[in-house]
């Protein structure tokens, strides 16, 4: 576990829009694309270190799109559409930004804005009209995913799934501990989330609940 490493964090583009302004017909057949831009930029050079990510080479990057008010249409108003832009990134780019929990200098929404106003003018290529469509845009970063989600470093996927860093490729449970009566629920208590996160957590959690009721685990005798 100490060595275990975890997958990287992303940097998240939520916009509120008016849905007649843009063409939404890309998502006629699925609510998420996986885009990337046609500019051919190489990622080598996107960390410029003090100066940050760049915003172009960020944008370069491979994209996820999705349209989440067509899963439900309560997430926004008659007339208006709820789109969120991926971007993986490494915790790192921003932690400089916050000198303590829950604090951020002044230096941090300008710079998130920057690359969010970038990810927003890759993605009009295929999303024509969206710049202009816009009525509100909130961003998060790897350092929302640590203190609002309680991930260490932002990470969004639990155990990294990298082969570089998974001695074997065996899905393990970690509901059970060797700390009498601690089980382990949550995206984290499986080492691959087999069925992807919301439902690996679930399943955990009944998996948990299960194991208390038969007294699995240390400390307890085997019938």
């Amino acid at each position: 576990m100490e060595e275990a490493r975890q997958t990287s964090s992303v940097f998240q583009v939520c916009l509120g829009v008016d849905a007649g302004r843009v063409d939404l017909s890309v998502f006629d057949r699925a609510s998420r694309v996986i885009y990337r831009s046609s500019a051919g930029l190489e990622e080598e050079g996107i960390d410029r270190g003090a100066g940050g990510l760049d915003p172009a080479r960020l944008a370069a990057r491979e994209l996820e799109v999705s349209l989440w008010s067509a899963e439900d249409e309560r997430l926004a108003p008659e007339g208006g559409a709820v789109i969120v832009i991926r971007a993986a990134v490494e915790f790192e780019h921003f932690a400089r930004f916050s000198p303590a929990p829950a604090e951020r200098d002044d230096g941090y929404l300008p710079y998130k804005t920057r690359l969010a106003d970038a990810l927003v003018s890759e993605v009009s290529n295929m999303l024509p009209g969206l710049g202009e469509a816009v009525s509100v845009m909130d961003v998060a970063t790897p350092l929302t995913f640590q203190e609002q989600g309680g991930r260490y470093a932002g990470a969004v996927a639990g155990w990294s799934w990298e082969y570089r860093d998974v001695r074997d490729m065996v899905p393990r449970e970690l509901v059970l501990t060797p700390v009498c009566g601690l089980y382990m629920a949550g995206y984290q208590a499986m080492s691959w989330l087999g069925f992807g996160g919301v439902p690996t957590a679930v399943m955990s959690g009944n998996r948990a609940a299960s194991a208390v009721l038969d007294s699995e685990g240390p400390c307890y005798d085997k019938p």
